[in-house]
């Protein structure tokens, strides 16, 4: 992986499947919504199909359960935690199965102004590669 310049991104490995790299902001201050909507792809070489990411949502205006999902998936709903008045910003890390577009969905059961962050923290490499 690269940054603008073409020069390698700083990483750490340690053997095993999975590669950490500096956070790369995937999404900042999403609108979340009540229906799936595509999220930026994650920056990740083409034959990794996981991703170890942070995800951040912010309480504006309406207590909410946040899901994700592979892009496209039916019935796949991954909850990854709750929007609530009495805790304005919480955070979930976690790993993350992929489409082969690097693209996650994401939803909240009611229609707020809650907004939804997304870093990505690394990646890993398939099993047997």
């Amino acid at each position: 992986m690269t940054d603008g310049s073409d020069n390698i991104t700083e990483f750490y490995h340690d053997g095993g499947e999975l590669v950490i790299c500096d956070g790369i902001s995937i999404v900042s201050g999403g609108q979340l919504s009540d229906s799936w909507a595509d999220q930026t792809a994650f920056n990740i070489p083409s034959f990794s199909r996981k991703v170890h990411a942070t995800i951040k949502y912010t309480y504006i205006d309406q207590p909410n359960p946040v899901f994700v999902r592979p892009d496209g998936a039916q019935d796949c709903d991954i909850w990854v935690g709750d929007v609530a008045a009495g805790s304005t910003i919480s955070t979930t890390v976690c790993s993350l199965i992929l489409p082969s577009s690097h693209i996650i969905e994401a939803k909240e059961t009611t229609a707020s102004a809650n907004q939804l962050t997304i870093y990505q923290n690394g990646w890993y490499f398939p099993y047997g590669m």
